[in-house]
């Protein structure tokens, strides 16, 4: 990924500020500046204070000292976030392997104002009482009950086979907190301390006076650096089968993405998934009506690039949809594709359109931008990859070129 790395970090440093633990982006039209208080290593730390799922308790301890700012953030028009909604339990963008995050959302005129709050409820967390700790155990566990947790298990999976046990990757929620006091003031400690936290702003300030605040109120002598970078394992068994009796069953086939492609082979991968993933569902869910949720997409884990076909379906039919998707898949991958007008536009256009829903708001731009700055990975730049596809002409695509065939992962979960 080194390639897409050097080429978009100048890109990028065009339009931004960049501080030790900073970075701001300006953009005058905006009616609202978003800004996501970034805590990195979360899943790492977890791992070296052995308190699984901590960070996700530690959103909604946030959540819990946020009352006593409530009042003064809405004074100021501003929206606080803390953790990713539960009723979205996959394919939800917001949740990741590299930091947990306080979200705003705020009036323009308000920026400083909303980041002297977010310093004070940040302060105001690494001393919690007994109370906010009941209060936060029962938080966590009341929203934890919406999720998919089967679901969840099939993709651990996953990550599980590529990367054993050195990488420790969402979903990982805590059903059943049982952490003790002490234990969490020491992690607090180090998660949310200053030397930890990154901050990316989006919108319309005087980023010079943003800066200089920043410098007073968020800066340390030493910063901590994202871990990130992984070897991929070399996968001897490539077919995994969960028998988790349920009523539901999960279909997933992997391909780790060769690594160092550049960003035009990057947007041509994302144009040649998008078009396997129309084609899987057309024949799997709306000719058999065999899927309730069907498709293929790319995902940026360890450092490494994915393609990942899904399916969810009937328990009973999960083995024949399962070789249905690795025939469909290997197909519209790894053999020659040639797309007609009408087809390259669509597929275009609607990955323009998703990309597009993910950044309209400020505040998304903000996350996704700390994102990309902490990874170098380009599909995290939203705005970039959109012109990347709108100007590519390529009609003739294969998959040969970018995926491992041999290093595939089958996991069937029934």
């Amino acid at each position: 990924m080194r390639r897409i790395s050097v080429v978009f970090m100048i890109v990028f440093a065009v339009f931004s500020v960049f501080g030790g633990n900073f970075v701001l982006k300006v953009d005058k039209k905006s009616v609202a500046t978003g800004i996501t208080i970034c805590f990195k290593n979360k899943k790492f730390l977890e791992r070296k204070y052995n308190l699984s799922a901590v960070s996700d308790f530690t959103a909604h301890l946030l959540k819990v000292k946020y009352a006593k700012f409530e009042d003064d953030f809405k004074l100021i028009g501003a929206e606080v976030q803390f953790y990713d909604y539960p009723f979205i339990p996959f394919d939800d963008y917001y949740t990741n392997d590299y930091f947990g995050f306080i979200r705003i959302k705020v009036l323009p005129e308000n920026t400083e104002k909303a980041l002297f709050l977010a310093r004070k409820l940040i302060d105001e967390t690494l001393n919690f009482n007994d109370r906010d700790f009941k209060i936060a155990v029962k938080s966590t566990f009341g929203s934890n009950m919406m999720r998919n947790r089967k679901k969840l298990s099939a993709k651990s999976e996953i990550w599980k086979n590529y990367f054993g046990n050195s990488f420790v990757v969402l979903p990982d929620y805590c059903f059943n907190p049982s952490f003790q006091k002490d234990e969490v003031r020491q992690f607090l400690k180090e998660y949310i301390s200053n030397s930890n936290t990154f901050v990316s702003v989006y919108g319309n300030f005087n980023s010079k006076s943003i800066g200089e605040f920043l410098k007073k109120n968020f800066s340390a002598k030493n910063y901590t650096t994202l871990k990130k970078s992984l070897p991929v394992v070399s996968l001897k068994n490539h077919k995994v089968i969960l028998d988790k009796k349920s009523k539901q069953a999960y279909v997933y086939l992997v391909y780790p993405v060769k690594d160092g492609i550049s960003f035009d082979d990057f947007v041509r991968l994302s144009i040649l998934t998008a078009n396997a993933s129309d084609k899987i569902a057309f024949e799997i869910r709306e000719k058999e009506g065999l899927a309730y949720s069907i498709g293929c997409y790319l995902e940026y884990k360890g450092g490494h690039l994915f393609f990942i076909a899904y399916c969810g379906t009937n328990p009973d039919k999960a083995d024949y949809v399962a070789g249905k998707i690795k025939k469909l898949a290997d197909n519209l991958m790894f053999s020659p594709v040639e797309f007609d007008d009408y087809e390259i536009q669509s597929l275009k256009n609607r990955l323009i359109l998703s990309n597009t829903l993910k950044t309209l708001p400020n505040v998304n731009k903000s996350f996704f931008n700390a994102l990309y700055t902490f990874t170098g990975f380009c599909g995290f730049d939203k705005i970039a990859l959109d012109k990347g596809i709108k100007k590519e002409k390529i009609k003739r695509l294969c998959g040969k070129d970018y995926l491992d065939s041999k290093n595939y992962l089958y996991i069937i979960q029934k």
